[in-house]
């Protein structure tokens, strides 16, 4: 009997060590979690609303009738804003407000930069006269005013006559005709005119005139004109692009 007592005692000592043990495996997974959930807190913490990522710098990039300060101005960023809070689509609508802007694309720099990039539009027409001249792209938004014509730019007239809510959609239809007019015929053109959607022309030297009609087919248009401007004449006639006229 002494010597079953003293087996059962002895082993008590291994009973407790591996009571210890599987305690300790319950807990690691306790403590691991623990330790992320504490990790990602602090992280969260520094990311979001610590100073140490904050917004101290607005990069732009992409301008030409635009200045850096101008966009800066306009974008209206929260400097000093933890970077990871900052609206960057709010930040992209108002800098999208600006007129010569076509596109513009916000981005994270970290540690502490804004990234603007701008499209900005592209000139196909000019309105008005003299050295007051206003670049119109090719949806018909006139957005910058210059003083010279610049290379590749066409000057567009529309008729008094013209409604003021038809402005925008003649506008679009002229830039339609002159972006379809292959390199040749776009040196020859002094202006673009019209009074209404079918009654497009093109002004060229030496007082010639295209009738272009409207801008549908203006590719088509744009080819066949090339070939008639060879022959003599004042006004050639593209209207209708199967069956071209020349007096």
């Amino acid at each position: 009997m002494s010597a079953r007592r003293g087996s059962i005692t002895d082993a008590r000592p291994a009973l407790r060590q591996r009571q210890r043990r599987l305690r300790r495996r319950r807990l690691l997974p306790v403590l691991v979690l623990l330790l992320v959930l504490g990790l990602a807190g602090a992280g969260t913490w520094l990311v979001g609303w610590s100073s140490v990522l904050a917004l101290t710098r607005v990069e732009v990039t992409g301008t030409s009738v635009l200045t850096a300060e101008q966009v800066v101005a306009a974008a209206d960023a929260p400097v000093g804003r933890p970077l990871a809070r900052v609206d960057t689509d709010a930040v992209a609508a108002r800098v999208a407000g600006l007129a010569p802007v076509r596109e513009v694309e916000v981005s994270r720099g970290w540690p502490s930069t804004l990234r603007v990039e701008v499209t900005e539009r592209t000139p196909v027409l000019a309105t008005g006269s003299g050295r007051q001249l206003t670049l119109v792209d090719a949806e018909g938004v006139g957005y910058t005013t210059v003083a010279e014509l610049p290379e590749g730019v066409v000057r567009a007239t529309l008729a008094e006559e013209v409604p003021a809510e038809d402005r925008h959609e003649l506008l679009v239809d002229l830039a339609t005709v002159v972006r379809a007019l292959p390199a040749p015929l776009l040196e020859q053109v002094e202006r673009v005119g019209t009074a209404s959607a079918d009654t497009i022309e093109l002004h060229l030297a030496e007082d010639r005139v295209v009738e272009w009609g409207s801008a549908d087919d203006s590719a088509l248009k744009a080819e066949v004109a090339v070939v008639l401007l060879e022959q003599e004449g004042e006004v050639y006639n593209v209207t209708v692009p199967s069956h071209p006229t020349v007096r």
